[in-house]
């Protein structure tokens, strides 16, 4: 067997890439590049450079930022609202559940995106980059990242979606009789802000798969859907949908709470938002997992093809084969068939059952909506 790994490795030395990322480039080098790259997300990234500020300046670098930092947004920002909404109201309420639950999806989504980047945007920087193939991947990795962290790329998407939560605010006002402050457009846009900057990391990170899908990458090459940066990159993709659905259901509560059955534009808003986050679950799932597919499918097309080589040079003189290059050749057609039937998806069954809960959540939250589960806890927001 190990005779016929060396063969293999010899013939097949140019699908395999001859031409390590260990000769591409130094590997102290790459790791000062890896090191660079991920120091400067934390500080570019808004989620979470929103947290590594706030936690070097209230001295939470070692209290588990990622917790505290979100509890002190959501203190300060509901704090601060009900401040500002006291001084035109006077019988306003201290404790306010509707500004409190907005408060809170912030304080989530900074919190989540901050986790997200501590759990997997630094392995995954640094799987992806050590298991570059050459200098073209290595750059197209690197210029995928300096994207992601553009503010040109970051800021539309979270500036847009205030503008219309802004107006969904107005929408409320005019059609349901409802009296709100400055405070509540404000703490309106800084949730929606922060929310929708996550929903950006949700919809941009899956890109990452078409990019690699048209590089050389390292993969194992007997089973390339279990190669570890690829079962890693899919979790990743797994999470960033459970956050999206989870995010989703939150602001479903929100818009039914305000009984949005009552008013036609509101209704019609309210099933928008339901389409918006079902599509935007399905690509974050479905738009990856297709392009992981297409990179697994030509890796192992491209060893198939160099064990065939080995296998129709033995083919061309099975008469002279001796008693151990018989083994061999068996050996080679029992490898060949191995990665014949090796699976070409990073699916699996767990990621098969994140996908579903991600879907179930938000249609769950609409029909509860719907159904006027909410209701009650509506009617004591409006007075009623």
């Amino acid at each position: 067997m190990q005779e016929v790994e060396r063969d293999r490795d010899a013939t097949g030395a140019e699908s395999m890439g001859q031409t390590g990322t260990a000769t591409i480039t130094g590997r102290v080098e790459l790791e000062a590049r890896i090191e660079r790259i991920c120091e400067v997300a934390k500080r570019r990234i808004l989620g979470r450079a929103t947290v590594h500020f706030l936690a070097r300046f209230l001295g939470l670098q070692n209290r588990r930022p990622n917790l505290t930092v979100p509890v002190v947004i959501l203190l300060w920002l509901y704090c601060l609202g009900t401040s500002i909404a006291s001084v035109v109201r006077a019988d306003l309420k201290y404790f306010d559940g509707t500004r409190f639950g907005v408060v809170f999806v912030a304080a989530f989504s900074v919190g989540i995106v901050s986790q997200l980047y501590d759990s997997f945007f630094a392995a995954t920087a640094r799987h992806l980059l050590t298991n570059a193939e050459d200098d073209a991947a290595i750059a197209a990795i690197e210029a995928w990242i300096a994207r992601f962290m553009s503010l040109r790329w970051q800021l539309p998407l979270p500036l847009f979606s205030c503008g219309l939560a802004l107006l969904y605010i107005d929408l409320i006002q005019r059609y349901r009789g409802a009296s709100f402050t400055i405070s509540a457009y404000l703490v309106a846009f800084v949730a929606t802000f922060y929310v929708w900057h996550g929903v950006y990391c949700a919809i941009f990170i899956p890109t990452v798969a078409k990019m690699i899908a048209g590089h050389r990458m390292r993969m194992f090459w007997l089973a390339p859907a279990d190669t570890t940066w690829i079962r890693s990159l899919s979790y990743v993709f797994n999470a960033l949908c459970l956050f999206e659905a989870v995010v989703f259901s939150m602001c479903f509560i929100g818009i039914y709470s305000v009984r949005p059955w009552e008013a036609a534009p509101i209704a019609i808003a309210s099933l928008v938002w339901l389409i918006v986050g079902l599509c935007t679950i399905l690509y974050g799932f479905m738009f990856p997992q297709y392009y992981l597919y297409r990179a697994i499918a030509t890796e192992k097309a491209r060893q198939r093809e160099s064990l065939q080589e080995l296998v129709e040079a033995y083919r061309a003189r099975i008469p002279e084969l001796k008693e151990d290059e018989r083994n061999q050749f068996s050996q080679l057609l029992d490898l060949t068939s191995r990665i014949a039937v090796a699976r070409e998806t990073a699916i699996d069954t767990k990621a098969a059952g994140s996908f579903v809960t991600s879907l179930v959540l938000p249609i769950a939250s609409f029909l509860a909506g719907h159904f006027k589960v909410f209701d009650a806890y509506g009617r004591r927001l409006s007075g009623q």
